[in-house]
């Protein structure tokens, strides 16, 4: 694994979404907001013009753009962070299945499957023992030569159309010899959801979505950003702020 080149792309990526996060400031300042609400005859009913209202109204906003941006940056760098640490190129790890959901055939892209026969020798048995690990526990176990990811930011309980679509994904996944494997970087998570996406994938909540691929690939996200205190220090700033 090279860690160097993984942090390299990650910096690279995480920096990009930072300046999406600070961006909000800019487009949306506290004061404009508030002179959004001043005179507003119901706003005033209910006391909702009162400055100390209109920074928490602004605060779920950034929190909005926080966890959006962030959700972002997971997605993108698993993916990352599985191409680089068995030097796959992306037409190999994020590979093109075609499914049928709602009478509609589609050709979508992986987020990144990992098969024994594209990774190099020295990798093969480690991913050909935790294809097995994993594999048993399905609850249609088979005998897999890899895995394959998706990674979602959270699933809520409107999620119906995504979910059945997931489904036709496990399936497709399977074809190519993968366990499927339902990563979300959320642990507040619809649990009718989970328990339907769980017939047809593995499916890791938050830490264990970390842990799944630091199992798999030797780098911790985790701790990637704990190290990268510098690059996320002006949005911390800002919430410190406008507590």
């Amino acid at each position: 694994m090279n860690s160097d080149k993984i942090s390299e792309d990650l910096d690279e990526i995480l920096k990009y979404h930072v300046r999406l996060i600070l961006s909000y400031s800019d487009r949306n300042s506290l004061q404009d907001l508030h002179k959004r609400y001043l005179g507003d005859p119901v706003f005033e009913l209910f006391g909702l013009t009162d400055l100390e209202f209109t920074k928490k109204r602004w605060a779920a906003g950034f929190a909005n753009s926080c966890a959006t941006n962030l959700g972002r940056f997971t997605d993108k760098a698993a993916k990352r962070i599985l191409g680089d640490a068995f030097g796959l190129s992306d037409d190999v790890l994020l590979k093109k299945v075609t499914i049928t959901a709602n009478d509609t055939v589609e050709t979508e892209e992986t987020d990144g499957v990992v098969l024994v026969s594209d990774v190099s020798e020295g990798d093969a048995t480690h991913v050909q023992a935790m294809a097995d690990d994993l594999a048993s526990r399905l609850t249609q176990p088979f005998p897999a030569s890899g895995i394959g990811f998706e990674f979602r930011g959270r699933y809520g309980k409107n999620d119906d159309t995504l979910i059945q679509k997931d489904e036709h994904m496990a399936e497709a996944i399977r074809a190519l010899g993968a366990v499927p494997v339902m990563g979300t970087f959320s642990t507040s998570n619809a649990e009718g959801a989970i328990t339907r996406l769980r017939r047809s994938w593995v499916v890791v909540q938050g830490r264990e979505t970390v842990d799944v691929l630091a199992k798999l690939t030797g780098f911790d996200l985790i701790e990637y950003l704990k190290s990268r205190s510098k690059i996320l220090s002006p949005v911390i700033d800002i919430i410190k702020h406008t507590k």
